[in-house]
């Protein structure tokens, strides 16, 4: 009968931590991104990117004197 009530109460507190560490994961996941805005950031940082890139080769270019 102990050995019984020792199980029910190790499950029970098994119980408790997942629901605890469950919750943690949910609340978590409400700040991620959805994947549409996730792609969307990733392709505008590209967009970025680029035109810096550009602008970068632009400006070597001018201060060359660069003629085309």
């Amino acid at each position: 009968m102990n050995i019984e009530k020792n199980i029910k109460e190790d499950i029970l507190e098994r119980a408790e931590r997942l629901l605890h560490y469950n919750n943690l994961l949910i609340e978590q996941c409400d700040k991620w991104l959805s994947e549409e805005e996730g792609k969307k950031h990733i392709s505008e940082r590209r967009e970025k990117e680029r035109k810096r890139k550009i602008n970068k080769t632009v400006f070597k270019c001018n201060t060359l004197n660069f003629k085309h």
